[in-house]
């Protein structure tokens, strides 16, 4: 008889209690980009920016006796996301786009530290959590740091340096892209 385990984990860098439906969460696609008709949270009239995203990464893992499959995947969650409406919602999309990116970066390494994982049929689910909290530990600290200096997306000139490095550290993991 195979004996085999599953794994599944979904932490969002917000909100990591949410239950939502398949329709309600995108997966990150490089052929997508968010529209203002993604963002279907209530909006947040009193925060000093205009929109949020709840981004993340959604992982499972599979193990059978001798091997483990895995997969990542950059996720963001429509009703918990919320805009409120600007005659101009490039600068904001732009912004929130580059969370949700971040998520997707963030999947490729998590593929990439999981391709390199050495596999312990005893130890493996809490191997890849830990394997898992790591990444999601540095990939908080970015997102906090992104906010910081970006002023949620209103400097426009912070907005494109790091535009520019989400998009170049993305193709630094291109191998471990899931498209």
């Amino acid at each position: 008889m195979k004996r085999t385990l599953t794994i599944t984990t979904l932490i969002l860098t917000l909100f990591s209690d949410i239950k939502v439906s398949a329709q309600d969460t995108l997966y990150w696609s490089s052929g997508y980009k968010l529209t203002y008709k993604d963002f279907r949270g209530k909006p947040d009239t009193a925060a000093s920016y205009p929109s949020i995203s709840v981004c993340g990464i959604k992982y499972t893992g599979h193990a059978k006796k001798n091997a483990v499959q895995t997969e990542a995947s950059g996720i963001f969650i429509r009703p918990k996301s919320w805009a409120v409406p600007a005659e101009d919602d490039s600068l904001w999309l732009i912004h929130e786009q580059m969370n949700f990116d971040m998520a997707e970066l963030f999947a490729r390494k998590l593929r990439k530290t999981f391709s390199e994982y050495q596999f312990r049929y005893a130890t493996v689910q809490q191997d890849l959590d830990s394997l898992y909290d790591i990444n999601h530990d540095e990939m908080n600290k970015m997102h906090e740091s992104y906010e910081k200096e970006t002023n949620h997306g209103l400097d426009e000139s912070a907005q494109t340096m790091w535009n520019h490095r989400i998009k170049s550290e993305m193709e630094n993991f291109n191998k471990y892209s899931g498209n």
